[in-house]
């Protein structure tokens, strides 16, 4: 079974959160940043300035609770992970869990990482640098990638 062993680096989080912004991220934020204002000024059934920098301060809040999340779950711990035929088991320390195949949505090369992502948007992000080979690399993801075209 394919098993890889890596620690991911804080600044590594961010360059991923960065890039997953871009991608689809970005209308969540636009969304936590306009729904305050237009309940605010609703509830308040007056658009005045109050109502605008109320609203406008509690989006900018969610937004960065929204982008500081991952960076304060975040465990600099070494993590394996290994693919079998039901899904996908990491350790991380002392904790252990397990992902079926059917609870993940993709697995892809992005930037220079190989993301595992689940349908619920959480992702196991491991930087090419844990593969020892571009043949390793490449028998993890097809491994995974002919898991979830299966639809194991």
């Amino acid at each position: 079974m394919p098993s890889v062993v890596y620690a991911l680096r804080r600044d590594e989080i961010w360059h991923w959160y960065k890039k997953a912004w871009r991608r689809s991220l970005w209308p969540f934020h636009a969304f936590l940043l306009v729904m305050p204002l237009g309940l605010i000024c609703l509830l308040r059934r007056e658009m005045d300035v109050a109502s605008i920098v109320e609203g406008g301060m509690l989006g900018i809040l969610a937004c960065g609770v929204m982008i500081a999340y991952p960076q304060m779950r975040y465990r600099s711990e070494v993590r394996t992970l290994i693919l079998d035929e039901r899904g996908v088991r990491g350790v991380r320390g002392k904790t252990d869990y397990f992902v079926e195949w059917a609870k993940i949505a993709r697995v892809e090369q992005q930037d220079g990482y190989l993301v595992i992502t689940e349908r619920k948007l959480n992702a196991f992000i491991i930087p090419m640098r844990a593969f020892a080979s571009e043949e390793e690399k490449a028998a993890f993801l097809d491994f995974a990638e002919n898991r979830i075209s299966q639809g194991i």
